[in-house]
């Protein structure tokens, strides 16, 4: 769990904070920075999901370089098209 605040991930949000609590899929912490990957198993191409889980990795990357004080690289995981995308 975090507290981030929300215009922070989306400028047509309210500056309030609030917890914010899911479930990283995988997380690797390295010595520089750590990447996070969220698998998806929907019937969408991978630009699909993209664009409707961008403010969910948003939260996520803020959430993770907040608690652990290091860069954070964010993907998908498409498993109906093998790929692997950057957000």
């Amino acid at each position: 769990m975090a507290n981030i605040k929300l215009s922070s991930v989306d400028d047509r949000l309210s500056g309030e904070e609030v917890t914010v609590q899911g479930v990283i899929d995988l997380l690797a912490v390295s010595a520089r920075d750590i990447i996070i990957v969220d698998y998806k198993t929907n019937d969408a191409s991978i630009n699909t999901l993209k664009a409707k889980y961008l403010t969910q990795m948003k939260i996520y990357t803020m959430a993770v370089a907040k608690a652990l004080g290091l860069p954070v690289r964010a993907y998908l995981y498409s498993f109906r098209d093998g790929v692997l995308a950057e957000m």
